[in-house]
């Protein structure tokens, strides 16, 4: 599952699952991914199976996020599910700027289609309610539709990459680096997990994931 012109610090769980009557190899990859070209590495958790064939595993039958399979045989890592995609300074992908629409949709200033997903639930799963202190399930709705949504999102970002740091750390996650702006290396030193502003560190010192 390794893409060509990257560098990753993956881990790897296997292990055998039943599908039906039929055996198949559930095979997770996890870690930080530098593709060529990006600015940052970020985390990656995707999943594939196998068929077996005469007692090996053969051809590829699924692949993918497949995050509840994933969290099904190995519900250890399922506080990693939230983070993929996320980069290595902690925020998931376009985290504002998502967060923003999907309270623009809430408050209906775009048509909602039958297909749509339910906005609240997006919002929530994009941002990572619940990761932060003050994060309150029950008035998730109220932030959204708050004036200073924006603010929050930004004061909520130091938080949620400390969070993203303790997390990492509990599953011996390595970070990466460069040397010359352009070759990510898996970082050698310092502990698994690391962020490069110290306040962040600092608060991902106090949080037990």
């Amino acid at each position: 599952m390794t893409t060509i012109n990257s560098t990753n610090t993956f881990q790897t769980r296997t292990t055998v699952i039943k599908d039906g009557r039929r055996k198949l190899q559930l095979t997770v990859q996890f870690g930080m991914q530098h593709l060529h070209g990006n600015a940052q590495p970020y985390f990656s958790m995707t999943a594939e199976t196998r068929r077996f064939w005469r007692g090996k595993p053969y051809k590829v039958e699924s692949c993918g996020c497949m995050h509840d399979t994933i969290v099904k045989h190995f519900p250890e890592l399922a506080p990693l599910v939230k983070w993929h995609l996320a980069d290595q300074s902690g925020i998931p992908m376009h985290y504002k700027a998502n967060a923003l629409y999907w309270r623009d949709c809430l408050l209906g200033k775009f048509p909602h289609r039958s297909y749509d997903p339910d906005p609240v639930e997006t919002f929530a799963s994009h941002v990572c309610y619940g990761s932060v202190e003050g994060d309150d399930e029950e008035r998730i709705e109220e932030r959204m539709r708050s004036d200073d949504l924006g603010e929050w999102l930004d004061k909520r970002a130091v938080a949620l990459a400390a969070r993203f740091v303790a997390d990492m750390s509990a599953h011996g996650i390595k970070m990466m680096t460069t040397v010359d702006g352009e070759r990510w290396h898996p970082v050698s030193q310092g502990g698994p997990a690391w962020h490069p502003l110290p306040e962040v560190q600092a608060l991902a010192r106090t949080i037990r994931s």
